[in-house]
């Protein structure tokens, strides 16, 4: 038995020495073919940015438990590791974070990023992008990889980006509903506000009415001096008429004046009913505009109220460390690809020995074969 094995060993190395040429051809074919690779491939960069799951401080890191809950309805939730691990990979991972790193770095002029379609061109950047949670260590991971060093690292920091500005709408803490409502509260005030104060001016503007009190003043003045004025006129007529005992020749110039009174008190006594027939209308746009006025005031202290407010409970994604432009490249890896076409010229030179030599001795039984059978 162990002769045979020896005679085994020796006829293996009897035939490997006989196509020893064959081999080191294959050998050498390979570590060249592997060095051009090597040389010829596309240069790739690789960006990388931490991100840390476990928050900093609980007064900036609750998020709502309506996101838990949906979380959980989906199988994600669980107790064993904190809400942002859940929640970071699947925004990361979303149609809409890569939507806006699209748009936001222009992607469609790079042909790396070109699509038919959006789900084409989301494809085209997911392929380079990786996202790795590590539930151990409680970070994420995010990599790009693209011929252009500058580009992995600001695809990473758009997605870091991304992520904040998810996360942000994603968390519905009181301070941010409460200045979400009164966004849409004080644009309403607002157009109330302006279609009131048009509506007064157009009205003053209409009716000639600025200041009721003032305006009604001015003409219950002019009436009461023509009024005093008249009689004054009527007096002396009277008197002169008695003195005289007949019409003077001043006594149609005093009656033309009082008749010109007359149709003057007259025009302001309506001037008066109209403006007191308006006056209510007036009174009643004024009140409204100074409501309004006071509401949008109102909601304007809130609202900068809120906003402070919102600073203080803002939830802020802890960044370990920001993609920074690699200086090295990722891809092709000198000593890899060395140590592949090392390994594959062996592997590669001792399988077409061997098999060669199988492929010659299977040969030479099928020709026995036939000359027994003939």
């Amino acid at each position: 038995m162990q002769r045979d094995q020896d005679l085994s060993l020796i006829t293996l190395i009897q035939i490997f020495r006989s196509r020893i040429k064959l081999f080191w051809l294959v050998f050498f074919l390979s570590i060249i073919v592997a060095i051009a690779y090597a040389l010829l491939a596309r240069h790739l960069y690789t960006a990388q940015a931490v991100v840390l799951t476990q928050s900093v401080s609980s007064s900036t890191s609750s998020l709502s438990s309506a996101v838990m809950d949906q979380l959980s309805s989906l199988g994600l939730g669980g107790r064993a590791a904190p809400l942002e691990g859940i929640l970071y990979p699947n925004v990361l991972e979303s149609d809409t974070a890569a939507l806006y790193v699209y748009k936001k770095l222009d992607l469609s002029q790079y042909e790396l990023f070109k699509g038919e379609t959006t789900e084409d061109r989301i494809k085209a950047l997911r392929d380079r992008v990786r996202i790795h949670a590590d539930s151990y260590s409680r970070r994420v991971i995010i990599e790009a990889t693209t011929p252009d060093p500058e580009l992995s690292a600001d695809i990473v920091n758009a997605f870091v980006e991304a992520l904040e500005k998810l996360v942000a709408q994603v968390q519905a803490s009181p301070a941010r509903r409460k200045l979400a409502y009164l966004e849409d509260k004080l644009v309403k005030v607002k157009q109330e506000l302006d279609d009131v104060q048009r509506k007064l001016k157009e009205f003053q503007e209409t009716y000639l009415l600025w200041d009721v009190e003032e305006q009604a003043s001015k003409l219950i003045e002019e009436v009461t001096e023509l009024s005093v004025e008249k009689e004054r006129l009527l007096l002396s007529l009277n008197t002169e008429q008695k003195l005289l005992g007949s019409a003077g020749p001043g006594d149609s110039v005093q009656r033309s004046r009082i008749a010109a009174y007359d149709d003057a008190i007259t025009r302001y006594q309506e001037e008066l009913k109209r403006i007191a027939g308006l006056s209510g209308v007036l009174a009643d746009l004024m009140r409204e505009v100074k409501v309004k006025e006071a509401v949008y005031t109102f909601l304007i202290t809130q609202y900068e109220q809120a906003k402070l407010e919102e600073m203080n409970e803002v939830y802020v994604v802890p960044v370990l460390e920001y993609a920074r432009v690699p200086e090295k490249r990722s891809w092709p890896t000198r000593k890899l690809i060395a140590g592949i076409g090392l390994v594959a010229g062996i592997l590669g030179g001792l399988f077409l020995v061997f098999f060669l030599e199988f492929w010659n001795r299977f040969r030479e039984k099928l020709r026995e074969a036939e000359r027994e059978s003939l």
